[in-house]
């Protein structure tokens, strides 16, 4: 091993990079032809996230960050789904939302159930918020992407996998999802400014400091670097049915 380890301590982020966030600062086109008997109908008004209910056939519901005080139809449409970079709300399909600031957002599936994600790590449980209330019925899918692989077709390209916890609901809920690369590789330093490298993680360290370290699952030492051993977390972090850890 690298270093000297007793315990080691999930050193990823507590919470999904665009779990529990303030909708993207990017205007929804606000629809003017809503079909109003649809509407009359629906769970929610103006229109319905889940049901897609409230909106014609060539628009979206999706949440309305105008204002930031609940949802809207959305005229413009587009192919965007999981593994997708998007630059605002029309580059996302039907029931995707856009998600994340700057040029770090990609398209996430809105659902109200683990079912409606990909297995086995998908779950439904990274809420949106605006202004610091959630959307109604603004939930989203984490990814189902692999956080030991160095390669993720469900991310989009110059992103990786990595380990979170997100909370939902007031319960903490390992996950998978994905975040822009870095540029830290094995065994350097790295913090909330400084991201590691594709197919690496920042685990803090019993000893003291954080550092990147290839994502792997024990005991199998597959795909960790020469000199270092695949090591289980101390708290195990299971994603998916499988059980995650370190190469140190």
């Amino acid at each position: 091993m690298r270093w000297a380890v007793l315990v080691l301590i999930a050193g990823c982020a507590q919470a999904s990079p665009r779990e529990q966030q303030d909708a993207p600062p990017v205007q929804i086109d606000a629809a003017s032809d809503a079909t109003v008997d649809a509407a009359a109908v629906c769970a929610m008004q103006p229109c319905d996230i889940q049901t897609q209910c409230g909106c014609s056939a060539n628009q979206a519901c999706d949440i309305d960050t105008s204002d930031l005080m609940g949802n809207a139809c959305r005229n413009k449409l587009d192919t965007g789904i999981e593994g997708q970079t998007c630059g605002g709300p029309a580059a996302c399909a039907k029931k995707y939302v856009c998600i994340g600031s700057g040029s770090n957002r990609s398209c996430e599936r809105y659902c109200a159930s683990d079912a409606e994600c990909i297995a086995p790590r998908g779950q439904c449980v990274i809420q949106i918020t605006g202004n610091g209330q959630p959307f109604p019925g603004a939930t989203t899918c984490s990814s189902n992407c692999d956080p030991a692989s160095t390669t993720n077709a469900l991310c989009p390209s110059t992103w990786t996998c990595d380990l979170f916890t997100a909370t939902f609901m007031g319960t903490d809920h390992q996950i998978a999802d994905c975040r822009k690369a870095g540029a830290a590789t094995q065994g350097q330093t790295c913090s909330a400014s400084i991201a590691c490298a594709t197919g690496l993680s920042c685990v803090t360290l019993s000893t003291g400091g954080s550092q990147c370290a290839k994502i792997c699952v024990p005991p199998s030492n597959t795909g960790c670097p020469g000199g270092t051993t695949c090591t289980a977390f101390s708290t195990p972090f299971t994603v998916g049915g499988t059980s995650y850890g370190a190469c140190l």
